[in-house]
């Protein structure tokens, strides 16, 4: 299929909370504020749409219908700094077909995988490497970069997605400073390269750099990436409550005020979705069902270069191989009851 071309729609709500960690749902804040006008202008000015995604998975004429994929990505999108993009997160979420539950699934971003495209220079093209290099390889435009990193997915697992976004780490701050900071719960201690540089075990309220730093560690974590994976996730969960408690799904002056901060920092396609009728056709899905998955994998170290592996031939390649079916079959409700080892615990609850 052709890349599509569209002129710019409005964003949905999982693309207004879904923060520097990458991504998330939002809860149906433009129906539940009756479409006004003002909140629509201020989401057409802050916001930006491209077409990041190859392919579209197929829709309804006659509507939004399940089950959906959305792929997001938290993003560096400072390219001058580093002359490449970045993407440290990287989420599919999953969206039944009764559109009532969500199911978030992190890809490590060492994953060793083969990328279609690696880009200029030695590496050829196509390659294998970690999965984020898809990202990076090509570029600057976040648009090819998306486009990139979405095909090495969907060779991967056979998912093809109905929208995507990604977001800056900056908007991650900006959102957590709106909300005047957000409770993170850590079941040991934890020390990390920036902001504090240590934090303690249990649920505590962060401001923005701090919680930036805890999202983002991962070398000290006892499980590596797969604990910054669980936390991102965790934090999805809090973000979503913090907006409910304060106000920002039910006051238009607030959720007005929280877009304006994103200005710059979301870029999303929805494909033919018109965003509207999307916000309303998720506004069922309750942030504090969701299910948080780990990608059934290990660490390994190859010629001095940590990976993340999926070893061929093993119970760990049966279990993804049935993980990726699950999502393509909208069946992940009996694969997570079936693989109760692969299912992130939330924090919270075990520091409670």
């Amino acid at each position: 299929m052709a890349k599509h071309v569209r002129k710019v729609q409005r964003v949905p709500r999982w693309a207004i909370l879904m923060s520097g960690v990458g991504a998330v749902v939002m809860l149906a804040v433009i129906a539940t504020l009756g479409y006004t006008a003002f909140v629509r202008t201020a989401i057409d000015d802050a916001l930006q749409e491209e077409s990041l995604l190859p392919d579209i998975a197929d829709s309804d004429a006659d509507g939004i219908t399940g089950p959906l994929n959305l792929l997001l990505v938290g993003a560096d999108l400072r390219v001058d700094k580093h002359n490449a993009a970045l993407a440290d997160t990287i989420i599919i979420l999953h969206i039944n077909k009764n559109l009532d539950t969500a199911t978030l699934i992190s890809l490590p971003r060492d994953l060793l995988v083969d990328i279609p495209d690696c880009g200029p220079g030695p590496g050829g093209d196509p390659c294998q490497d970690k999965i984020n290099a898809a990202y990076s390889f090509v570029g600057p435009e976040v648009s090819d970069s998306m486009s990139n990193l979405a095909t090495t997915i969907t060779n991967l697992t056979g998912v093809t997605f109905n929208g995507a976004a990604v977001v800056n780490f900056e908007g991650f701050m900006s959102t957590v400073e709106m909300f005047g900071g957000i409770e993170l719960c850590l079941t040991e201690d934890l020390y990390t390269e920036h902001g504090s540089g240590f934090y303690p075990q249990g649920c505590n309220e962060y401001n923005p750099q701090d919680a930036l730093s805890i999202v983002r560690e991962r070398k000290n974590w006892p499980d590596g990436d797969y604990g910054r994976q669980r936390m991102q996730q965790h934090f999805i969960k809090q973000l979503l409550k913090r907006a409910e408690e304060e106000g920002y799904l039910s006051n238009p002056m607030k959720v007005t005020t929280l877009i304006e901060k994103m200005t710059g920092q979301i870029v999303y396609d929805l494909g033919p979705f018109d965003p509207v009728d999307f916000a309303v056709a998720l506004r069922h899905v309750k942030p504090s069902k969701m299910d948080m998955v780990k990608l059934p994998s290990h660490p390994e170290n190859i010629n001095n270069v940590s990976y993340v592996v999926i070893t061929p031939g093993t119970d760990e390649e049966t279990r993804s191989e049935a993980l990726f079916k699950a999502i393509r079959d909208d069946t992940l409700t009996e694969w997570i009851a079936g693989n109760p080892d692969y299912i992130n615990t939330d924090p919270k609850t075990q520091t409670e």
